[in-house]
């Protein structure tokens, strides 16, 4: 995936984004204003997850301006590469050209309308395509592109520090930990289906609509006779459909035989994929839902039909994709049908030969030494010998070559084997050669209807989520969301630790316009922020058209969920922990929305006590006059006291036992009730918790 970003002049500091995926069909761009931070571009970029990042030179100009783009790029994303090129590179004017150019027909036009005033993401994509074509050897076909230009309206804005927070897509305190949210709901068969739940995670949707039919979608896979079994492993057989159409719309500048090569291999692909989705058009034959029936819709499209009628004209019935490397070259060297040009016959049957003086040629071997070698292959070493007898070259009579120790094996050659495969090589290349310009013509005949073939993949992508749903929703116990101007749970449970332990303790929600402001007290270790955060990611299972793990959900959509939690300082910024959380409070305050869902955890706890409880009161008190749900976990009971006069505000507590006499004073039940927490002082029974010195637990008790 390659960006291209470009920051507007005027005043309201619009930002451009084009995104170009060699791995995915349809191409993004993207227009928005921005705050000085530039949050939605961060958040953007760490959705679409560039691995090159192209910009401007005249932003490096502000290198010493510590919010500059340049620089919070690079922070925010350290693992993609940034290439600076001349700001005239940014054109709006070649960006309209090449976008009337090189977009589908069928498209163009309302485009154009969308982009009329969209100038930065058009500045953006004219420097994307030059910088392509310029450094990646990859040219572009006319009328051949689909691009989408994704507007802010319908989806939920959720922040970088909020996706980490909550573990959307990595383990918070383990980059490399397999458990976070994306993991713990995702049941996916195929790549098309996992990068759509990705960026629907880090992008819920807001139109109840959609969402709606999503979940009958859902609700039909569960209800049907299988249970969605049959579609799964329809799915499983599916290869990467994005990838494979990816190298038919993006043809190299200027071929060669590792194009040719990768084209036939493209085309085997296609077929199977072809073949693949005809039992999956019969599974989705009797849905009705809407969804799915636009599903089988597109898998039935008679243009589908036509593209597989070109593909078998060409290429020859017994050609299948394989796995292993010796499978697929022989697939490649067979894959065009015997007939069609007589020099390709010639130069098969070479192969032929030569391969079958390969296998003779082992076979000598092991009659003339009485020895048990075996033929392998690889594509970097082609065709060498292998002995699970031998424990070195020593073991060897002499004309054998190249040993190599490889684990519990011994692997060589001779100097006729790799005779041999110079043989195999050379023929192999006349074959893809002579194939290459008949595989062309098929790609010409296919690229008018590459569009039906990326409506294919987004639909198998989107079969593919609904299936993960239906599936998780089967193995837990999880209900239907409802969407209503209240956000109300009963017996709802953290969807991570429901994945992982079967006694999770549940908890009910419930927020509405009366009681927006929820503070929530608690002796430390006893829910406060797991719950928090189980508020935030039951919302955007339901917002996503999962099915959500509670007894009942209604769910008011939410335009943006924001999280502050934690306690860090940002050396590289030179801000300590209270100057970061108040930076985090002032951005969720100056964009706060009506139907924000907000989450804070221990707000005010990095300065004084004194001003930290005087800007909680104030935060809470503004939060109480907006519409907004906020959920507050405190250690400030007094306050807590205090802000329950508010109408708005309602206190809850983590519920815990108390047993002075025991060694551990605490039973923490997990369970929220009513009113402020009655428990004092447990700080310092925390703290004996953890083996602190008895005797300065004592003198701290008698302060």
């Amino acid at each position: 995936v390659i960006a291209a970003l470009y920051e507007g002049r005027g005043i309201t500091r619009d930002v451009g984004i084009a995104v170009l995926s060699l791995t995915s069909t349809s191409h993004q761009l993207f227009q928005f204003a921005d705050t000085a931070v530039f949050t939605k571009t961060l958040r953007q970029l760490q959705i679409v997850h560039p691995v090159e990042i192209v910009l401007a030179e005249s932003l490096n100009e502000t290198a010493a301006n510590p919010t500059s783009l340049r620089d919070l790029v690079e922070a925010q994303l350290p693992d993609a590469r940034l290439f600076m090129v001349p700001r005239r590179s940014f054109n709006e004017r070649l960006g309209r050209e090449w976008l009337s150019r090189y977009c589908r027909d069928e498209l163009v036009e309302g485009l154009m309308v969308t982009l009329e005033s969209k100038t930065a993401a058009l500045a953006a994509f004219a420097a994307l395509l030059h910088y392509i074509t310029e450094t990646q050897n990859i040219g572009f076909l006319e009328n051949s592109m689909i691009v989408v230009f994704h507007a802010s309206e319908g989806m939920c804005f959720i922040d970088a520090s909020t996706a980490r927070i909550l573990e959307l897509v990595t383990n918070h305190n383990h980059a490399k930990d397999a458990m976070h949210f994306l993991s713990s709901i995702s049941h996916v068969k195929t790549n098309m289906g996992a990068r759509l739940l990705r960026s629907n995670i880090l992008q819920p949707l807001c139109d109840a609509n959609t969402l709606e039919g999503r979940l009958d979608a859902v609700e039909e896979i569960m209800k049907s006779a299988d249970g969605g079994t049959a579609v799964r492993q329809g799915l499983e057989n599916l290869l990467n459909m994005d990838q494979t159409l990816t190298v038919l719309l993006f043809p190299p500048a200027k071929p060669n035989l590792a194009h040719a090569e990768q084209l036939i291999n493209t085309v085997i692909a296609l077929k199977h994929v072809l073949l693949t989705i005809q039992p999956l058009a019969k599974h989705t034959e009797s849905f009705r839902s809407e969804v799915l029936a636009a599903i089988h819709s597109v898998l039935t499209d008679s243009r589908v039909e036509a593209v597989r009628d070109l593909v078998n004209a060409t290429v020859s019935d017994e050609v299948a994709w394989q796995t292993s490397p010796i499978g697929m070259r022989n697939q490649r060297c067979y894959c065009v049908k015997t007939g069609c040009n007589g020099l390709l016959d010639v130069a098969r049957q070479t192969y032929r030969e030569t391969s079958s003086d390969v296998y003779e040629l082992v076979e000598q071997y092991n009659a003339r030494y009485s020895r048990s070698f075996k033929i392998a292959y690889t594509s970097s070493m082609r065709f060498y010998l292998t002995d699970a007898e031998a424990s070195s070259a020593a073991d060897l009579p002499d004309e054998f070559i190249n040993c190599v120790q490889k684990g519990k094996q011994l692997t060589f050659t001779t100097l006729e084997l790799l005779s041999l495969n110079n043989r195999l090589n050379e023929s192999l290349t006349e074959v893809y050669l002579l194939s290459d310009s008949l595989i062309m013509e098929l790609v010409e005949q296919i690229q008018p209807r590459i569009g039906i073939l990326c409506h294919v993949s987004e639909s198998l992508a989107l079969l593919d989520v609904l299936a993960s749903f239906a599936f998780d929703a089967q193995r837990r116990s999880m209900v239907r969301p409802e969407f209503t101007d209240t956000l109300a749970i009963k017996g709802g449970r953290h969807p991570i630790l429901d994945a992982a332990s079967p006694t999770l303790v549940a908890n009910d929600t419930y927020c509405s316009g009366g009681a927006n402001v929820q503070i929530i007290t608690g002796p430390n270790m006893s829910g406060k922020s797991t719950y928090l955060r189980q508020i935030g990611l039951l919302n955007i299972m339901a917002q996503i058209g999962s099915y959500v793990p509670a007894e009942y959900c209604s769910v008011r959509l939410a335009k943006r969920i924001a999280a502050r939690m934690g306690n860090d300082d940002d050396l590289e910024g030179n801000a300590s922990s209270f100057m970061l959380e108040m930076r985090e409070m002032a951005a969720i305050l100056h964009g706060l929305g009506p139907t924000d869902v907000i989450l804070i955890d221990e707000l005010g706890r990095g300065t004084g006590l004194t001003e930290g409880m005087a800007l909680t009161y104030a935060i809470c008190a503004h939060f109480a006059q907006q519409s907004a749900f906020v959920f507050l976990a405190t250690h400030f009971l007094d306050l807590a006291d205090t802000l329950g006069e508010i109408p708005s505000i309602v206190n809850l507590h983590f519920q815990v036992q108390v047993h002075p006499d025991r060694e551990v004073p605490f039973r923490f039940l997990h369970s929220l009730g009513d009113h402020p927490s009655s428990i004092t002082h447990y700080g310092l029974d925390v703290a004996a918790m953890a083996q602190m010195d008895p005797v300065v637990i004592g003198h701290a008790r008698s302060i």
